[in-house]
C-alpha cells in the first residue's frame, strides 16, 4: 500500500510541474518573431522569407498584393469561421497580444475535435518592402499546448490559412 502511494504522489508531483511548465512554456500571448523555438516538436513557425525571427521558420510565408490591415482581417475571417477556435485577443483596444495598439497580431485558441486539447496561434501581418504597391504577409507560430508531436495538426493548420489568404489575394513574385 505504502509503494502504491508512493507512486501515486511522484505521480501527482510531475503532472503538476509539467503543468507549471506548459503554462509557463506556452503562454498564449506572444509575438511569434521574438519566441523562442520550444524544446518539444509540437510548434511550426511561419515567416517570409528575411524575416528577423528568434527561431527558424519551417515555412515559407509568401507575400501577397495587400496592406497588413487587409492580410490579418482576411485571416480574423478564415480563422474564426474554423470550429472550436476563438480570438484570445485583437489590436486597438482588444488587449493585444503584443501590446495594447496592436491591431496587426492576433492570438487563436485552437481546440482538437475528440478531447479538446488546446493550441495556440500566434500571428502578426508584417509589411513587406517591394519597391512598389502595398504588400504584406504574416509570421504565424502554431504550437500545441500538451504532448511532444502534434501529428501534423500545427503545419496543416499554417498550410490551410496560407492557402486560404492565396484565395484572397494575389502573390508577389
Amino acid at each position: 500500500m505504502r509503494r502504491i502511494l508512493t507512486v501515486f504522489l511522484v505521480f501527482v508531483l510531475l503532472s503538476a510541474g509539467f503543468a507549471l511548465y506548459q503554462g509557463v512554456t506556452f503562454a498564449p500571448r506572444v509575438d511569434p518573431a521574438e519566441a523562442a523555438a520550444p524544446m518539444t516538436p509540437n510548434w511550426l513557425l511561419a515567416a517570409p522569407a528575411g524575416a528577423d525571427t528568434a527561431a527558424s521558420a519551417a515555412v515559407e510565408a509568401p507575400v501577397w498584393r495587400a496592406t497588413p490591415l487587409e492580410v490579418i482581417a482576411a485571416l480574423d475571417a478564415v480563422v474564426l469561421s474554423e470550429p472550436r477556435t476563438e480570438r484570445l485577443s485583437e489590436g486597438p483596444g482588444g488587449g493585444g497580444a503584443f501590446g495594447v495598439d496592436d491591431a496587426l497580431a492576433r492570438t487563436y485558441l485552437q481546440r482538437s475535435e475528440t478531447i479538446g486539447y488546446p493550441d495556440y496561434a500566434n500571428v502578426r501581418a508584417v509589411p513587406v518592402e517591394t519597391g512598389g504597391a502595398p504588400a504584406a504577409s504574416v509570421i504565424m507560430l502554431s504550437r500545441s499546448v500538451y504532448g511532444i508531436g502534434d501529428a501534423g495538426v500545427n503545419q496543416a493548420r499554417v498550410e490551410r490559412w496560407i492557402a486560404a489568404l492565396d484565395a484572397r489575394f494575389e502573390r508577389v513574385e
